[in-house]
């Protein structure tokens, strides 16, 4: 968890990209088709500024998914598959 998280840190470096960047292009490029505006009306602050709380939050999500499931998998090889479902029960 605290591996993946640190990539929230190398993002704000700039030592690596943001995951889900190419979904937020799609969706500004779409915006602004359908809008009309030229592609340059949309780059701006605020367009920067989604792109690192976007990074910041996926990388921050991912080191929150990474924990949780490994302590769910921590318990199952401790109790075994069919206690950890009757424990959850």
């Amino acid at each position: 968890m605290i591996v993946v998280g640190w990539q929230a840190v190398r993002l704000i470096m700039g030592d690596i990209g943001n995951p889900v960047m190419p979904v937020y292009e799609f969706v500004i490029k779409t915006i602004g088709e359908a809008s009309g505006f030229p592609p340059e009306a949309l780059d701006n602050w605020y367009q920067s500024y989604m792109v690192w709380c976007l990074g910041i939050s996926a990388w921050v999500c991912a080191a929150m998914f990474v924990g949780i499931f490994g302590k769910v998998a921590a318990r199952v090889v401790l109790v075994g598959w069919k206690r950890y479902w009757a424990e959850n029960r």
